[in-house]
């Protein structure tokens, strides 16, 4: 119960299920607190900006947004990578019957050839970015700012 276990699906398309490789996850801790006490990290260099753990601000970044996802009770979710990993989606849903590609940012820097690939393959799809920006509607994607989570 400490751990929640995310798939890999070989295919970002419905039913995920299906897609579902059974050998192949991403592990997350149950809370984001305990991630950084399991790192060491000094909370300081978590809250105040700083470079010294700016790779490990994308995997606290993701920790959360899961977390807050398994509060509101939305399961199961799943993420999708290719096998070089050269592209890779944090996580994937399905919701209301339709697939919802979801990106995490821990900064203001918004980038993401994995997302603008799928969006460019799958038209009428819809997707949310969780980052630093403000919130914001686009015709594809939703910009929703990490603090509003």
């Amino acid at each position: 119960g400490l751990l929640y276990k995310v798939p890999r699906v070989s295919r970002p398309a419905l039913p995920l299920s299906i897609y579902e490789e059974l050998n192949i996850f991403k592990l997350y801790t149950l809370d984001v607190g305990l991630l950084g006490a399991m790192a060491n990290t000094d909370s300081s260099q978590i809250l105040i900006k700083s470079d010294l753990i700016a790779d490990f601000n994308g995997g606290l970044a993701e920790q959360f947004i899961l977390q807050q996802m398994k509060s509101k009770q939305i399961d199961p979710i799943y993420y999708h990578s290719t096998d070089d990993s050269r592209l890779e989606l944090d996580f994937l849903i399905q919701s209301d019957g339709c697939l919802l590609p979801i990106e995490v940012k821990s900064g203001e820097s918004v980038r993401s050839n994995s997302l603008s690939v799928l969006l460019q393959k799958t038209p009428g799809l819809r997707a949310i970015r969780y980052s630093l920006r403000p919130y914001k509607e686009q015709n594809f994607l939703t910009n929703i700012p990490l603090y509003a989570v």
